[in-house]
């Protein structure tokens, strides 16, 4: 909305220049520009939004890996929010996407089955990626047979583990 400057036109006597257009404080900020009007649905949007982070760490379905960069997201929010008391951050478009980012984390429903190391590796899925008859295999996993997990490739040591202990 950025009215607060034009608004406070009135209030700010200026007797070396100075005019200040931000309040230095979002939550002052939105409250002097946006009133009940604004505010209510903001209180809403906040209260709904922690409700359904807390519905996400009760359901315990999260592997480790989940639960922390869950739990991070949390922490960044939180630290979002407080500096928000004394910056006015979340106007920059940088840090705005950020936010973003950690709240479409925060409140990630994660798909079951994706990460779980308990999931086998098989075969080309397509019959015709499948080697011909007599031929070697061009990946390791055309050579595992179904339901098995193939040798682990060089490229499988470098990525990240699929656990973390809790």
């Amino acid at each position: 909305m950025n009215t607060y400057g034009i608004a406070m036109l009135h209030y700010q006597p200026v007797p070396g220049g100075e005019l200040y257009i931000e309040a230095h404080n979002d939550y002052l900020q939105l409250a002097a520009e946006g009133g009940l009007l604004l505010g209510v649905p903001i209180l809403l949007a906040a209260v709904l939004f922690v409700r359904e982070v807390w519905r996400r760490f009760r359901e315990a379905a999260d592997d480790s890996r989940t639960y922390w960069l869950r739990a991070g997201a949390v922490t960044g929010l939180c630290a979002i929010a407080f500096q928000e008391l004394f910056d006015f951050t979340l106007q920059m478009p940088g840090a705005a996407a950020l936010f973003v980012v950690l709240v479409a984390i925060a409140i990630h429903r994660p798909s079951h089955g994706a990460h779980d190391s308990s999931v086998l590796v098989r075969g080309p899925s397509h019959p015709s990626a499948a080697a011909a008859p007599g031929t070697p295999p061009s990946h390791p996993s055309a050579a595992a047979a179904p339901g098995t997990r193939p040798a682990p490739s060089a490229a499988a040591f470098m990525c990240w583990p699929t656990s973390f202990p809790r």
